[in-house]
């Protein structure tokens, strides 16, 4: 599922334009004031975080085949080069929580024609294989959409609708009495709940392998037949990543927020270092002392 499918609730502000800096303040501002909903980015850095009353749940990224990839929060941040455009949408908790695990979602319908009979049988389908994700209809009125929760629309007891995300009772049941006698074109986004689940805990796991560590030339006998594309990186990270087969691939996030993949293998006593060729240093433009994140690819 891609950002520009990501409905907007209602607006607080949109294509404010932002430096870096006012990022950073906006969103530790909207933490303050426990901020519920979504800040998007554009231009040049593409993604979305999600807050839930206050409290940081996910940062995403948008990636070259339209996809969303969960990043850390810095990682997002630190991508900004010069001004972005922002837009800040407010949301119930509930509608939050499940369009924050749209990294998962994955196209059931789309451009499917329905009337009653069609949007009951969807219906259950997605409510017994408890599907968690979006419904996007689009008819006379113009678009609006649905949330699902494990098989269920999300209901929301103090308002009718987010933007174009219905979340009111008596709101959802005059959409389907519409679609039962005027028809409209369905897009379902979603995925069982246990599979997001699984994801989830398996991207999360993933965030926490990311290791900050410092650059240090490859020095001594060992430096003198360093390979250009190999990093060395202390033997206890490597076994809390699991990784038995050298060498292995790694992501290097550069202190100016670009990404880099090379070879990788374990080596004793570097403890929070990680040594390099002097000829991958200066392709990367890096220096000792430098900060850079690493983890295994996924």
């Amino acid at each position: 599922m891609s950002l520009a499918l990501i409905p907007p609730g209602n607006a607080l502000f949109e294509r404010e334009v932002l430096s870096y800096e006012d990022v950073n303040i906006l969103s530790n501002n909207l933490e303050a004031q426990s901020f519920t909903g979504v800040l998007q980015l554009h231009g040049g850095t593409d993604g979305v975080f999600f807050f839930s009353n206050g409290k940081f749940l996910r940062a995403m990224e948008a990636e070259e085949e339209l996809r969303l990839r969960v990043v850390g929060r810095s990682r997002l941040v630190n991508r900004i080069k010069g001004e972005v455009l922002a837009s800040a949408y407010v949301l119930s908790p509930a509608s939050v929580n499940v369009l924050s695990l749209c990294f998962a979602f994955q196209p059931l319908y789309r451009g499917m024609e329905v009337r009653k009979k069609e949007l009951k049988m969807i219906r259950n389908q997605l409510e017994s294989d408890e599907q968690t994700g979006l419904l996007e209809f689009q008819l006379g009125g113009g678009v609006r959409y649905l949330l699902l929760d494990h098989g269920r629309f999300v209901f929301d007891s103090f308002a009718n609708a987010y933007g174009d995300i219905l979340c009111g009772l008596e709101g959802v049941t005059r959409l389907v009495e519409q679609i039962n006698t005027e028809g409209a074109v369905l897009s379902v986004y979603s995925e069982k709940a246990a599979e997001i689940e699984r994801q989830r805990r398996m991207v999360e796991e993933e965030l926490e392998k990311v290791k900050v560590l410092t650059v240090r030339t490859e020095s001594g006998f060992g430096g003198m037949f360093a390979k250009e594309d190999t990093i060395k990186v202390d033997e206890y990270i490597v076994r809390e990543w699991g990784l038995t087969t050298m060498p292995f691939d790694v992501e290097l996030e550069m202190p100016d927020a670009s990404v880099f993949v090379t070879h990788c293998v374990a080596a004793k006593k570097l403890g929070s270092y990680l040594t390099m060729s002097v000829k991958l240093m200066k392709k990367l433009g890096l220096a000792d002392g430098d900060p850079i994140s690493v983890g295994p690819v996924r």
